[in-house]
């Protein structure tokens, strides 16, 4: 792991109940009008209970103000020789949404410049697809870093007082790098509660970092012999008390598994 974003949780320095703002949100800086930071819970809005991701904090970003954004700069420079070299890879994520229905989801935007402020690659931008209801989407992209590129902005663009986001992430790998679960990275499903507690015959996510180089990949049916599902996709496998379990997806910061 070469570099990541700076209080990607929203965990770090203050939070305030809306409709205040907070004083300021470190690692974060604004192009207008300053997002704040909430706590998770209250009266019609978003709770721990919601929708989003499985190691959430206390905190979650939120808009304050219609048109309110976020953003930070990261300098990649030290790793200016590979970048150039095209061996450096990027992935952009984040949880992104709303706290109920009828408000506009936040957005991620991310860009890549060399030194002299040029930009090196289209504005690109992840957004929630579809939700229902208040709630969080997880959106990920990942990428070759353009040859040239020595400073990285990420921003959140916070659309309505109700816009929400959630671990925002940037983080670049060179090849070798080992793969990392994060401590306590290892739950059941998320969307049962994301448990520390796992059993046989049950899906568990891994969270971590470098576990998987390149896009995203689903098990396809190819994969599957006599019924039976792959135990590695993308050359990713996990064992499970020396037993290979069944593997439906894989991406640099998540593997989800199937517990024999």
């Amino acid at each position: 792991m070469l570099f990541r974003s700076v209080n990607p949780g929203a965990e770090l320095g203050p939070s305030a109940a809306l409709p205040a703002d907070t004083l300021y949100v470190p690692g974060w800086s604004t192009t207008r009008i300053a997002g704040s930071v909430c706590p998770y819970g209250g009266a019609g809005f978003i709770s721990t209970q919601s929708p989003g991701p499985a190691d959430r904090g206390t905190n979650i970003f939120c808009g304050w103000d219609d048109g309110a954004d976020l953003y930070q700069d990261i300098d990649v420079s030290a790793a200016a020789s590979a970048i150039d070299a095209g061996q450096v890879t990027y992935l952009v994520s984040g949880w992104l949404g709303r706290a109920s229905s009828g408000n506009a989801t936040a957005n991620l935007t991310y860009l890549f410049f060399d030194w002299s402020g040029k930009q090196l690659a289209p504005t690109a931008q992840l957004t929630a697809a579809s939700i229902t209801g208040g709630g969080l989407i997880e959106t990920e992209h990942s990428g070759t870093l353009p040859a040239g590129t020595r400073r990285v902005r990420i921003d959140v663009t916070f659309p309505s007082l109700d816009s929400l986001a959630d671990d925002i992430g940037f983080a670049l790998s060179a090849p070798g790098a080992p793969p990392v679960i994060t401590p306590g990275g290892v739950v059941s499903a998320s969307a049962f509660g994301g448990f520390t507690g796992v059993a046989p015959g049950s899906w568990i996510e891994i969270y971590g970092d470098n576990l998987f180089a390149g896009s995203p990949q689903q098990w396809a049916l190819s994969q599957f012999t006599n019924g039976v599902a792959p135990t590695s996709v993308g050359g990713v496998s996990v064992s499970v008390g020396g037993t290979a379990a069944f593997i439906d997806f894989v991406s640099a910061n998540q593997v989800n598994a199937l517990i024999p």
